[in-house]
């Protein structure tokens, strides 16, 4: 079953106030389990399934057996419960009393209103009982949501006639503080499945935040359209990793003897693992999947690697046949000293991606883990492929992709300069603002399951005098602004696109026939001259011999822009099936990965774009602004593997800065500029760009926080650079639009930079032609009013109101994305439901349609995309064709 698996999604302290004070818990499945190699396990070892009646639409499914779980809040005291809900009491009883002195009360309002209040007082009388029943029980304390989580890793839920357990969690969700609690009943099978059958003894101490991050790597989401993929162990050489090490003036970021952070400019040695994360693959494995691409992201237990499409084969004979060696009865040692035959080689990957290797003392040598791991492996899943941008070309057929405002404030672009950097994005504005067509195929692009935008399209395409409706005019205003603020976050599109990086891959093939000069510390030879040098890539999605500029997000300071020069090698051509998304890139001798913020080539990428002006712009910077590096020690990350110490590192992991510190960062990168402009001192800029090298490692630190620790308070950090730059109060303008974290308010104020720049070229856009106004009764069929349902019409009105309602209160919960677009998606199909048996016919369609700009001009598009929904082409006929 390839499909994603729909789980409840709920608040620890709402899971614990349903389980100990008997408070009502609601079902609420937009949590989600995507397809992986776990839940294919989950599935085999029995995890319960079901299609529910709202889902059924979409084929989607739901179970109860896994559970998402987040900690958000801690939980109040039994005599804080108390009042709390007094309080509600005696609010809903005033609401009550407001009902009952209305001329014409609403009886059902009346009864609802009702049956709330007699619930409270029920839910009130059970907590008072329980108080009285146990006045020391501890489970009625205040507990913060640290110790709520020690509270729930360490015990059992019992929820809805089942019991879970703490089970794991992804990196990406540990930063936000959930975890995944499973079925008891499934616990103990997957959870050795899931540590691949090893036994990490509670007594023993491990790296045990590494276990927690790379026990999860099963739980990665799998490309539902390709197979697994079945590597023979035979087919699999393990080659040692290799370092390029050489001195590069830089920006050390270091521990001072106060615990907090400094810069200090100084040369430093720099050491970059060339082919961390990478593997190579031979084409023939690519070329039985449905679409041949140049890498693929593969996922295994504790594994994880980018294989790149590659001539392994072609390579081996080329090599044996230029030194004579007799290939079919040619053996290649491995890092262990195994023998491989040269014939049967088909995948090269290295221990950077083999993260089980990490626990080898389980078992014994690092040699013994591997054989183990060989031995226990399933398929391998894949992940992610390259993909090109879905921005669409220029005139010229030049793809696009657009830049964010962390990239563009990196750069000090005058007003001039910035209007012709985003002459696409603000002709753009003009063309959606005045030209139909344009606007059409807009809406159609950004058309999705949860939005009106399709509807509109084919209203367009029916009748294209529904442009000068009011209600058209005012989404047409709202789509505007919306735009106009997706600008304003610094997405603006240049020529270029995202690619994946590959590091050094030739030189990966020579070192798998032991050709590359590697000292036995795996340290290449400094003499040692690669097929691409210092800031070379070879990309086939530019001509050859061409300056472009680069990035990789998370991007915080001028040291991360990266000026590369495309060179296309025949080398590289021959032995790698590389697409436009893919650039190899050169770490020997050159701070690569430092630059691009301690990238690897686990499928990492950077954006490339062609575009004189930036390239200009930044052509110094690489000697103004030497790249930072994170000097600061990671502690020891020991822990016996117990829930407990599970729930003290997720409590570390889980208070995640990143917001703060990207807000801090650009709000002093910011400031640079806008002193530079204004007559500051070096000392002062220096002082300043201190603190932007600062927050771009403690942003690095957060990222890495899920697989080591470190002995650091962020927050001192971060107060003691505001101390030493006192910024003003007040944030750039573009803040408005990008803040990250948390509900505080800013005041804004113009600062010199570049994205406060973009903002008034935005603000300053001319106005939209203005247009004549049609009534939507022009446009709509003759009908007999007459044979109009009223009722129907009058219950579709009904409907469209609760459903504004119920979306305006998902926008209010701060969800993420996914939370949201599933919320938003279960309305959707709630909503529809509540008209599905309706049997309307042609005069109540047209009937809603002119009622709606009558009475109800507020709900027109929410009623409208209603009618599109329930039955499209009665819902389109319904207009004039023009």
């Amino acid at each position: 079953m390839n499909k994603s698996i729909y789980i409840l999604n709920l608040q620890a302290s709402d899971i614990f106030n349903h389980q100990y004070k008997g408070k009502w818990l609601k079902k609420d499945y937009n949590g989600m389990l995507q397809y992986s190699l776990e839940t294919i396990k989950l599935i085999e070892e029995g995890m319960k399934t079901k299609t529910i009646e709202k889902y059924k639409k979409d084929n989607q499914i739901i179970s109860d057996d896994v559970i998402n779980v987040k900690f958000d809040f801690g939980v109040n005291a039994i005599e804080d419960d108390i009042k709390k809900i007094q309080k509600s009491i005696n609010d809903h009883n005033k609401d009550l009393e407001d009902l009952l002195n209305e001329d014409k009360p609403n009886q059902q309002e009346i009864k609802n209103k009702q049956k709330r209040i007699n619930n409270l007082k029920s839910y009130r009388k059970s907590l008072k009982k329980q108080q009285k029943n146990n006045p020391n029980n501890p489970r009625f304390q205040k507990m913060t949501r640290q110790q709520l989580r020690s509270f729930m890793y360490t015990n059992e839920i019992k929820l809805f006639g089942k019991t879970y357990k703490v089970y794991k969690r992804s990196a990406s969700k540990s930063r936000k503080g959930n975890v995944l609690f499973i079925n008891k009943k499934l616990y103990k099978n997957m959870k050795k499945w899931s540590r691949l059958g090893l036994d990490f003894s509670e007594d023993k101490e491990i790296e045990f935040a590494s276990l927690l991050a790379y026990e999860s790597l099963v739980l990665s989401s799998l490309l539902p359209n390709k197979p697994l993929i079945d590597i023979p162990t035979k087919s699999i050489l393990l080659i040692d990793d290799v370092k390029s090490v050489f001195k590069e003036k830089v920006n050390a970021v270091e521990k001072n003897k106060d615990g907090l952070l400094e810069v200090n400019e100084r040369l430093e040695t720099i050491e970059n693992d060339l082919f961390d994360g990478q593997s190579l693959i031979n084409a023939s494995y690519i070329d039985g999947l449905d679409q041949e691409k140049g890498s693929y992201l593969l996922r295994n237990h504790f594994y994880k690697s980018n294989a790149i499409n590659t001539n392994i084969q072609q390579f081996l004979k080329d090599y044996a046949k230029k030194h004579k060696i007799d290939f079919d009865n040619w053996y290649i040692e491995d890092m262990f000293g195994n023998p491989i035959k040269a014939s049967n080689i088909y995948y090269i990957t290295t221990p950077n991606s083999l993260k089980i290797l990490k626990f080898s003392n389980v078992i014994g040598t690092p040699k013994e883990m591997y054989n183990y791991w060989l031995e226990h492996i399933g398929s391998f899943g894949i992940c992610k492929e390259e993909k090109g941008s879905k921005l669409g070309t220029n005139d010229e057929g030049e793809i696009l992709q657009q830049t964010s405002y962390q990239f563009l404030n990196t750069f000090d672009l005058s007003t001039q300069k910035l209007k012709e950097l985003a002459k696409y994005e603000l002709d753009y504005l003009d063309k959606i603002k005045n030209d139909d067509e344009t606007f059409i195929n807009h809406l159609e692009k950004n058309a999705n399951e949860v939005n009106a935008n399709q509807m509109y399209v084919d209203l367009y395409r029916r009748n294209k005098k529904i442009v000068h409706t009011k209600m058209f005019r005012d989404m047409r205003a709202a789509t505007i602004r919306n735009y106009k603020k997706h600008v304003k976050h610094g997405h603006i599109r240049l020529i270029g696109d995202y690619n994946t990086m590959v590091g050094n891959p030739f030189e990966m093939l020579l070192h798998s026939v032991k050709a590359l000069p590697v000292n036995d510390n795996g340290v290449l030879d400094e003499n040692y001259m690669s097929v691409l040098k210092d800031n070379q890539v070879h990309t086939t999605m530019f001509e050859d011999d061409i300056e472009l500029v680069s990035w990789r997000n998370p991007h915080t300071s001028q040291s991360n822009i990266n000026i590369i020069h495309n060179k296309r090698e025949s080398l590289i051509d021959r032995y790698f099936n590389l697409t436009d998304n893919i650039v190899v890139v050169n770490a020997i001798k050159y701070p690569t990965l430092s630059i691009y913020s301690g990238a690897d080539f686990d499928s990492d990428s950077i954006c490339i774009v062609k575009s004189d002006i930036l390239k200009n712009n930044a052509k110094e910077f690489r000697k103004k602004y030497p790249v930072p590096i994170n000097k600061v020690e990671s502690d020891k990350n020991t822990y016996y593997p117990t829930n407990a110490n599970m729930a003290d590192i997720d409590n570390k992991l889980a208070n995640d800065l990143i917001g703060e510190t990207v807000n801090f960062g650009q709000k002093m990168l910011s400031y640079y500029w806008h002193r530079k402009h204004n007559g500051a001192t070096d000392k002062e800029l220096k002082q300043i760009q201190d603190q932007v090298y600062i927050a771009g490692v403690l942003s690095e630190i957060s990222i890495d926080k899920a697989k080591k620790l470190y002995n650091i308070n962020e927050t001192k950090v971060l107060n003691s650079g505001r101390k030493k730059v006192k910024t003003p109060k007040h944030f750039p303008l573009f803040f408005e639009y990008v803040k990250q974290g948390g509900s505080q308010k800013f005041k804004y104020a113009f600062y010199d930079t570049t994205m406060d720049r973009l903002i008034e070229l935005i603000n300053d856009g001319k106005n939209a032609i203005a247009r004549h106004n049609i009534d939507v009764s022009e446009l709509v069929e003759e009908y007999d009013r007459e044979k109009t349902n009223r009722e129907q019409r009058i219950k579709m009105v009904s409907v469209a109101e609760k459903k504004k309602d119920a979306i305006a209160n998902v926008y209010a919960k701060g969800l993420d994305k996914e939370e949201q677009f599933l919320a938003l998606k279960d309305i959707d199909e709630k909503y529809d439901r509540k008209i599905k048996n309706l049997k309307i016919k042609p005069e109540t369609m047209i009937g809603t349609i002119e009622i709606v700009f009558g009475k109800y001009k507020g709900l027109a598009g929410m009623i409208f995309n209603i009618l599109y929904n329930k039955n499209q082409e009665l819902f389109l006929n319904s207009f004039k064709e023009i």
